[in-house]
């Protein structure tokens, strides 16, 4: 059994996901920034479940972008903070590594799934689905006691639930990715940068918002544009639950 641990562990250190509010902290975070260049044109892909997962989730999507959204710090009205909620968990589910070979993509689930086993049975920090969440950054939304003009983080703060639990039930998870798309916000607000969609995604993925360090590096910058490719699919997926439902052609299974 400690065998078999240890090769689920060496084998996920070395296909591990980016993680968010980390610097460059993944083997994988390198890798793209490295062939970024070379790469193909994102495809847009879209599982069939995420596309569910996006329509039964659509109102709690829209709920806690109305929560945790603070208009007057984003500069986004709340149906704008859920699209960009929503490119993040369409950017998600699909990596660069699978446009690259569209037949990894059949592996995809049993790797997330091995990922939540490792951490809840050997302790490790490898993000997790359906946001891409660390444990830690989990935990780190779960303690942020900063000041703010309205009650955030209260609902997943209280929850005595483990922090890998949080991450991976659809509901619970959806609502830590806004908490931290709110901290990213507030971030930028705090270090005199314009928050932007772009340093809102760089956060989630590499805790990053200042303009610059997001010019300079290029696996956040792969990141951002392949987000933005899922852009008016996440747009019209806020909007219209059967769009939802019906990805654009481009989408195949």
């Amino acid at each position: 059994m400690r065998a078999l641990g240890n090769m689920i562990v060496a084998t996920l250190l070395l296909l591990s996901a980016p993680s968010q509010s980390n610097q460059g902290n993944s083997f994988t975070t390198t890798v793209s920034g490295v062939v970024a260049p070379y790469l193909p044109q994102p495809t847009a892909y879209v599982r069939p479940h995420v596309a569910q997962l996006i329509s039964s989730q659509r109102l709690h999507i829209k709920h806690v972008a109305q929560t945790y959204n603070q208009a007057e710090l984003s500069g986004l009205t709340d149906r704008e903070f859920a699209s960009v909620l929503t490119m993040i968990l369409y950017t998600e589910h699909h990596g660069w590594l699978e446009d690259v070979i569209p037949n990894v993509r059949v592996f995809t689930p049993l790797f997330q799934e091995l990922q939540v086993i490792s951490n809840d049975t050997l302790g490790t920090n490898f993000s997790v689905w359906p946001a891409n969440l660390r444990p830690s950054v989990v935990d780190e939304i779960r303690t942020d006691q900063t000041p703010l003009e309205s009650v955030i983080f209260l609902k997943v703060a209280t929850n005595n639930q483990p922090s890998n639990e949080l991450a991976t039930n659809p509901t619970s998870a959806i609502e830590l990715l806004a908490a931290n798309m709110a901290r990213g916000i507030r971030q930028a607000q705090q270090a005199g940068v314009p928050v932007t969609i772009e340093n809102i995604l760089a956060w989630h993925n590499a805790g990053i918002v200042d303009p610059q360090l997001i010019a300079n590096n290029r696996s956040v910058q792969h990141y951002i544009d392949r987000a933005l490719i899922y852009r008016t699919m996440a747009q019209i997926a806020v909007n219209d639950e059967v769009a939802c439902l019906q990805p654009t052609p481009r989408v195949t299974q």
